[in-house]
């Protein structure tokens, strides 16, 4: 995707985001600059809002400091993402979309 799609599709989805009241600094204006923080507290509301609570017990918006909990946090987050889509997510999704964000698999989620 080109330079100006990418900026053109981060306007959209910010703007999009805080419509959904997502708690994004208003000086983060790229996919790029999310951290592992601002994207796992990001998803976790959007699913609350896509599904069910009761489908969204197992997903935390902060996450734990011990990196084992870290792990299963961001596990248990993927999976949620995974069947909120119903399976129309392609390519893999798993803990290190969260621990370790990239632009390009963050703009996927």
């Amino acid at each position: 995707m080109s330079n100006q799609k990418n900026e053109e599709s981060d306007e959209i989805l910010f703007f999009t985001l805080r419509q959904v009241e997502c708690d994004i600094p208003d000086d983060c204006t790229q996919v790029g600059q999310f951290d592992t923080d601002l994207l796992v507290k990001t998803v976790a509301h959007c699913l609350h809002i896509i599904m069910h609570d009761s489908e969204t017990t197992d997903v935390v918006s902060i996450l734990p400091r011990e990196m084992s909990a870290r792990f299963k946090a961001c596990s248990s987050l993927a999976e949620a993402v995974k069947r909120a889509g119903s399976g129309t997510f392609k390519g893999e999704l798993g803990f290190q979309a969260f621990l370790y964000p990239s632009a390009a698999q963050t703009r996927e989620i």
